[in-house]
């Protein structure tokens, strides 16, 4: 795990932290069946409002991401909104990146393997509030342009063909509907406007090199990228690239 604490407008300092249950999630493959027999509750949910926080004794900032139940494959919830939490975050200039654990982001779409989990002075006992099975190997995160899935270590070519499939056949039941206006088709179709472009262009980007690590440093970390095709600005919009943690092609 690494940790980056720092003032807004000074360098940021580096230690590395290693917590051995948690990290280990992160570099051996955790089978479907594990994580489906070793879950409370699998649900398919969008990420849709996130807020981090100090625990109490300040040494780890965790995050709360609330999530809008869709389907519930595993388990029963009363609510249509659960809490997950996971380490990392950002507070008050400070930030904590957890490598090889999960990160969320607004807006992103999957399915969660989770347990029930309470974190004194983070979480109420009262909510429902839980933490990823294996972590990042425990969220299946969506493509809804290319009707995909993928963790680390497993991709699904298709999310209602092959995935639900799968889910359905290994916890012997069909998925309790939470959200019947939800569909791939129109959380894809949010993202376009009768004028957008969907072949997008890029003719260029500066800088040529980026520094890893470099925080603060918008000289040698801003990328700046060229070209047609964009689109109108939106706060949806977003440009992905390809991460080192996930299956090749994915973001």
């Amino acid at each position: 795990m690494r940790r980056s604490a720092g003032l807004i407008g000074f360098l940021p300092v580096f230690l590395f932290l290693f917590m051995g249950t948690a990290l280990g999630q992160g570099l051996y493959p955790v089978s479907t069946e594990d994580k489906v027999n070793r879950s409370s509750l699998i649900v398919e949910g969008k990420v849709v409002k996130q807020k981090s926080a100090w625990n109490p004794a300040r040494t780890m900032i965790y995050t709360t991401s609330t999530v809008e139940v869709y389907k519930v494959f595993k388990g029963n919830i009363d609510k249509s909104l659960v809490e997950v939490v996971t380490y990392g975050g950002a507070v008050d200039g400070y930030y904590i990146h957890a490598s090889h654990l999960l990160e969320l982001r607004n807006d992103e779409i999957g399915v969660f393997f989770l347990n029930k989990r309470n974190i004194p002075g983070i979480t109420a006992p009262s909510t429902s509030t839980f933490d990823v099975y294996s972590s990042a190997q425990g969220f299946l995160r969506y493509d809804v342009f290319s009707k995909t899935a993928s963790a680390p270590f497993v991709s699904y070519d298709d999310i209602e063909g092959v995935l639900y499939r799968e889910l359905n056949t290994r916890i012997g039941r069909r998925p309790e509907i939470k959200n019947r206006y939800f569909s791939l088709e129109k959380e894809a179709g949010r993202f376009k406007s009768d004028n957008s472009v969907l072949a997008p262009e890029i003719t260029g980007f500066t800088p040529t090199t980026v520094n890893s690590g470099a925080l603060l440093d918008p000289e040698n970390n801003e990328l700046t990228i060229t070209g047609s095709g964009f689109g109108t600005a939106s706060g949806s919009a977003a440009v992905l690239f390809s991460h080192a943690d996930f299956s090749p092609g994915t973001q």
